[in-house]
C-alpha cells in the first residue's frame, strides 16, 4: 500500500490526479432554510429554561440560508 492511500474510504472517489482540475457549477448544491434565534437573559450553566418562560430569553429570530 502506498503512503498516499493510507486512508481509503469506499464511498468516496478521488479525482484523477493526471488530469487538470475542472471548474463549473455545482451538481450537488444543498440549500437549507433554517431558523436562528438570538437569546439573552442568561441562566446558570445546565439550568433548563421552562417553555413558559422562553419568551423572556429570546431576543429575536431570523431566517438563515445554509448552503454548502
Amino acid at each position: 500500500m502506498d503512503e498516499e492511500n493510507i486512508f481509503l474510504y469506499p464511498c468516496q472517489a478521488r479525482p484523477d490526479q493526471t488530469k487538470p482540475p475542472v471548474f463549473g457549477p455545482s451538481k450537488q448544491l444543498d440549500i437549507e432554510l433554517e431558523m436562528a434565534f438570538f437569546v439573552g437573559g442568561g441562566n446558570q450553566l445546565g439550568e433548563p429554561i421552562p417553555i413558559q418562560k422562553a419568551h423572556e430569553h429570546i431576543f429575536g429570530m431570523v431566517l438563515m440560508n445554509d448552503w454548502s
